[in-house]
């Protein structure tokens, strides 16, 4: 249906304003389409130049204050937990999508998406509402939700003209694996099932927010390379390193409790070039080195000794009791908000309980208080997520980070990488239920794939 305007351009007659009525006023017509009220016909006589045209301006898009609304929640690939800060976003159904690039790229967050009719940032609790001119005509787009190196694409959705859309779940969670359009991060992690199975299980979390697209690679338990799929041959080979976004080498990688003697220079300097390039890293507990030698800037790291012989030095953490827990802060607010969203927490609760501290753990005794100052645009490039009172081997009891993350910068000053270290474990690795610690894991992988703000959005 497209608007007509009847114009109305009497001259060298004086007439009365009756005379000729060029009224706009519009009416629902019969078909739901408007029909157009040219006002009374009155006897004008004979005009000297009625000089009357039809003008055709396009498809009507004004929604009389009812414009069409397309709503939903952004949720992990298990389509159960929320996440907030997705780009959604609707572009016509004929859009095409790159492919995923061949190597590690720099992620960095984008203040518009070109070629889209209208787009969106998921809210804290990942809901979201989409609209704008381009959507009130109606028909068929393409929805896609993305994040970092996720991107899940719906062709085919049908949105009403002045009307309301609710996406479902299937519709807005990220894809758990890549396929046609859709994208995950390319993500190793070291685990194993055959050559010695690291003490920190990751994967399981992984299984359980709906990620099924990643590789096991050997973690090298005993600190000997096993085969042409073990940690030790990734980090050794830049080729194969640089293929992945994100490693995570959780507890048990490199070794127990000697992870240094393991990891050699060769490996710290593929590990830092991947990272300057736009890698993201985990490690958590005693593979403490493998973060610490890759990003020694980022924290402090306990200076030991020891009480375990031939253990790298900031494996001093007084391990707590099996079935015990140590109470621990949530230090940042958007991550104590999730919490809180998902359940993990209390609406009003501020710590979280820790388990599975293992004697002796990983300790970080801080982080220089110059790498938590905003830059000069006002973003914070480092953060302690979870911190606690905690009792080390060496030292007595004290307050200490248990979470960090940051983000690594390239010689050009630029920020791509990523990095998050944890002390403490997946709490279990078996059972369907996320420990709260567990939901921090959760939190933490899906800061590891998203984009890193460069400046004002």
């Amino acid at each position: 249906m497209h608007r007509f305007i009847l114009t109305c351009a009497l001259t060298a007659l004086a007439l009365d304003a009756s005379a000729c009525s060029c009224s706009t006023g519009v009416h629902p017509g019969r078909d739901g389409g408007p029909v157009f009220d040219t006002g009374p016909i009155a006897d004008i006589g004979t005009p000297v130049d009625t000089n009357i045209a039809l003008r055709d301006i396009g498809p009507i898009t004004n929604c009389m204050g009812h414009p069409t609304r397309v709503t939903g929640t952004t949720y992990a690939p298990n389509g159960m937990d929320p996440l907030p800060g997705l780009i959604v976003a609707a572009y016509p159904d004929t859009q095409a999508f790159s492919a995923a690039a061949a190597t590690v790229q720099c992620q960095t967050c984008v203040s518009n998406v070109p070629g889209s009719l209208a787009f969106i940032r998921s809210g804290g609790d990942g809901t979201f509402t989409l609209g704008g001119p381009a959507l009130d005509a109606g028909g068929t787009v393409t929805i896609v939700i993305e994040s970092g190196g996720f991107r899940r694409v719906v062709r085919g959705v049908s949105i009403p003209r002045c009307g309301d859309l609710a996406l479902t779940s299937a519709q807005t969670s990220l894809p758990g694996a890549s396929a046609g359009d859709d994208l995950i991060p390319r993500i190793a992690v070291a685990s194993s099932t055959t050559t010695g199975d690291v003490n920190d299980k990751f994967a399981h979390v992984l299984d359980l927010i709906g990620i099924t697209g990643y590789d096991r690679w050997g973690p090298d338990k005993t600190g000997t390379a096993f085969g042409s799929m073990d940690l030790i041959a990734l980090f050794t080979t830049p080729s194969r390193l640089n293929s992945y976004d994100i490693v995570i080498a959780p507890c048990g990688s490199l070794g127990n409790f000697s992870v240094s003697p393991v990891l050699t220079a060769t490996m710290v300097t593929n590990l830092q070039a991947w990272l300057a390039a736009g890698g993201r890293l985990y490690a958590s507990d005693l593979a403490y080195e493998i973060a610490a030698e890759a990003f020694p800037t980022a924290m402090t790291f306990a200076t030991g000794p020891s009480p375990h012989a031939g253990a790298d030095p900031a494996d001093v953490g007084q391990g707590i009791a099996s079935g015990s827990t140590i109470m621990a802060d949530v230090d940042d607010a958007d991550l104590l908000a999730w919490l809180r969203l998902v359940g993990a927490v209390s609406p009003t609760a501020t710590q979280i309980p820790v388990s599975d501290l293992r004697d002796p753990w990983a300790a970080v005794d801080l982080v220089p208080p110059t790498n938590l100052t905003p830059d000069t645009h006002g973003i914070h490039h480092e953060a302690v997520l979870v911190s606690a009172n905690v009792t080390w081997h060496t030292g007595g009891a004290g307050h200490h980070p248990l979470t960090v993350q940051a983000d690594y910068p390239n010689p050009a000053g630029a920020y791509c990488g990523r990095m998050v270290f944890t002390s403490y474990h997946v709490q279990t690795g078996t059972g369907t239920t996320l420990a709260p610690q567990e939901r921090v894991l959760e939190y933490v992988f899906f800061q590891l794939s998203s984009c890193i703000q460069a400046g004002p959005m």
